[in-house]
């Protein structure tokens, strides 16, 4: 697999919630990510060791913009959210397989927390092939919570663990099966674990996006590495997105 290698020049940064910011990027080459994909991420200044996975939270049909949604967890991150205006990234990808998409269908989307980031390239893409779409996203607070306002003709449910903000509770605990034809989901995998427990009928139409230290991108380093179908899969490379029923979680 090559890997596409190029730099990217900020343009616009915002704190769109509590530790959460949004970053829009000019590429300097033509890029046709899907959604789901993710770019390995460094800055030019002050590089880390490797590059930080980054799902692409939204892409443009001029396949050179580009934003990332970013809750710094460590010294990688926070160094992401430091790039000042004009400063070029360096990026790897995009990477990785993307969310199967469906037409003119019924289909939900199931977020926690920052989980919710590759979810509005996704949505857009849903939209413009037709599907009637319900969104379950979840938040520990509402100062939490980002952009879920943002594309029109969408239901969206919305909860939080202290009430502070729609039904208190997460969304697992109030997902109604619905006649999905397809769900898609993005979160910590706890909450994986407490969907597979409780709708292990819907396993088959479920896909879901997971998270993993990752260095290589390309499956070569082995670190990333999930158990699928009773083999060892790379999230890198065979992922990040996978077939719930097909996935095992501890």
């Amino acid at each position: 697999m090559v890997k596409k290698v190029f730099s990217a020049v900020l343009i616009e940064k915002k704190r769109v919630a509590e530790d959460t910011y949004l970053l829009k990027f000019n590429s300097s080459i033509s890029i046709s990510p899907k959604p789901g994909q993710f770019f390995l991420v460094s800055r030019e200044v002050n590089r880390t060791f490797l590059k930080r996975p980054i799902s692409i939270h939204y892409y443009y049909a001029d396949h050179r913009h580009f934003k990332l949604l970013i809750r710094p967890k460590g010294k990688g991150t926070k160094d992401i959210i430091n790039v000042k205006f004009g400063e070029k990234l360096e990026f790897v990808g995009p990477l990785g397989n993307g969310f199967p998409l469906v037409k003119n269908k019924k289909v939900a989307l199931i977020a926690g927390g920052i989980g919710y980031a590759p979810f509005a390239f996704l949505l857009r893409e849903l939209k413009n092939h037709g599907n009637d779409i319900d969104v379950y996203y979840g938040e520990k607070d509402k100062k939490y919570l980002v952009e879920y306002w943002r594309i029109n003709g969408v239901k969206y449910n919305i909860f939080t663990d202290n009430g502070s903000f729609g039904k208190k509770g997460n969304p697992i605990e109030y997902f109604l099966q619905g006649n999905y034809h397809r769900i898609y989901l993005c979160g910590p995998e706890i909450m994986y674990k407490s969907y597979k427990e409780n709708f292990p009928e819907l396993l088959n139409i479920s896909y879901a996006s997971f998270e993993r230290r990752m260095a290589c991108g390309i499956g070569a380093c082995k670190g990333c590495s999930i158990m699928v179908n009773g083999q060892f899969k790379y999230v890198c490379k065979d992922g990040p997105v996978f077939r719930m029923d097909d996935v095992e979680i501890l």
